[in-house]
């Protein structure tokens, strides 16, 4: 009986922990959080410009949830395929993190292109869970990361699936 009472206990802290927060991203663009992410100005340079995205993140000991987006620069967004976009970004992610593709799908939401793929990191203990997603303005990028052990957890289940064009 003891242990019947520990483990509701148990249950009932692990479920309260996590209580899940709508965050608008941008533009009406909605996702859900286990608990209010950060938010920050990340810079990236790319062919020789420099390139601001905004990150929103949150992360436990277990399990990093994250979030970016950023308007497309104007030669690549007037010049470039929406899908060739996509598939840079895929590649290009696999190759800045020096990991080993496991997967990927193509999928679309509300008539807008996108990529699921999931990496290997290189340390093989890390699992990466990714939507990449080609909006009018913006290239969205969500990421789940945890230990291979957690990889199917419900909370990256949970979050890459929360995501809401309005």
């Amino acid at each position: 009986m003891k242990n019947m009472f520990l483990f509701i206990l148990l249950i009932f802290f692990s479920l309260s922990s996590f209580a899940w927060e709508k965050i608008t991203i941008v533009d009406g663009i909605t996702i859900e959080f286990p608990q209010k992410p950060k938010l920050k100005d990340k810079i990236i340079r790319i062919k020789g410009k420099n390139f601001i995205f905004k990150q929103y993140k949150y992360r436990t000991k277990l399990e990093v949830f994250s979030v970016s987006y950023a308007p497309y620069p104007e030669n690549i967004a007037s010049s470039t395929s929406r899908n060739k976009i996509l598939d840079a970004g895929v590649s290009g992610s696999v190759k800045n993190i020096q990991g080993e593709k496991l997967s990927e799908s193509v999928f679309t939401i509300n008539g807008y292109p996108g990529r699921e793929y999931s990496v290997l990191g290189p340390n093989r203990k890390h699992i990466l869970n990714n939507k990449v997603i080609a909006l009018d303005e913006y290239l969205l990028t969500i990421n789940y990361m945890s230990t291979k052990n957690n990889m199917f957890s419900s909370n990256s289940h949970k979050f890459l699936n929360s995501i809401s064009l309005q």
